[in-house]
């Protein structure tokens, strides 16, 4: 994903939608903007002052105070003797002051179509494969690339057969170690997704890394994925 803060907006401000997950990408981009800008933003001034970042997913991000200081210890990396000094950050009071030029709604800033802002991976299926998920089977099993399992959301997987593609948007990547317990838990999580609350209404599929690992000591990786559209490739 291709992020950018385009803006900031109140902390109590319910007019754009939370960050599902704040991934790193999106916390480099938070963090290099901080530090080009050479802003000096408090956790009390992330939560009271107008300083909640907007990104151009639409999407903002919500902070404790003690979590937005480690950020800013990422951000302005003085040296540290303790460990990581979110304290020095001026976490508990006003650094930055009130926002009172810059903050937004949505109906302030023109944001880019997902579209265009999103990656594209393609995974070609094998035909059993397909015809599973044609057969309308939501939990697929094959292995899970290092790069698949750190997308992001809102990022395209194109799942091609022949000419056949079958386009999804990624919700959400999983990854835990094997082991019994992990299996149940990660399936009975895919099973219970919900992407929101009439997610019902959407096609949402699961792919799971096969049962047996190479490695006894490797992750299970996963993707949970909405459907967007069909399309033959050569049309």
């Amino acid at each position: 994903m291709k992020y950018k803060v385009v803006g900031w907006t109140d902390y109590d401000y319910n007019g754009f939608k939370e960050m599902p997950s704040f991934n790193m990408h999106a916390y480099m981009t938070l963090v290099r903007e901080i530090r080009e800008k050479g802003y000096r933003i408090s956790g009390y001034d992330h939560q009271e002052r107008g300083w909640v970042p907007v990104f151009n997913t639409g999407e903002i991000v919500r902070m404790t105070q003690r979590g937005w200081g480690g950020l800013m210890a990422d951000a302005l990396q003085f040296e540290q003797e303790n460990g990581y000094e979110y304290s020095i950050y001026g976490v508990g009071g006003e650094v930055m002051g009130f926002n009172s030029d810059t903050i937004y709604g949505p109906e302030d800033i023109e944001l880019p179509k997902i579209e265009d802002i999103c990656d594209y991976y393609k995974v070609m299926l094998l035909k059993k494969t397909y015809e599973s998920l044609k057969s309308g089977n939501n939990i697929l099993r094959f292995f899970v690339t290092y790069e698949l399992s750190h997308t992001d959301p809102h990022d395209r997987l194109l799942l091609q057969y022949r000419d056949q593609i079958i386009e999804t948007e990624i919700l959400e990547s999983l990854v835990v170690e094997y082991g019994k317990e992990n299996e149940t838990k990660i399936l009975n999580y895919c099973k219970n997704y919900k992407y929101y609350e009439n997610s019902n209404e959407e096609r949402i599929i699961s792919i799971i890394d096969p049962d047996h690992p190479f490695d006894s000591k490797a992750e299970r990786r996963g993707l949970i994925v909405r459907v967007v559209k069909e399309y033959c490739e050569n049309v």
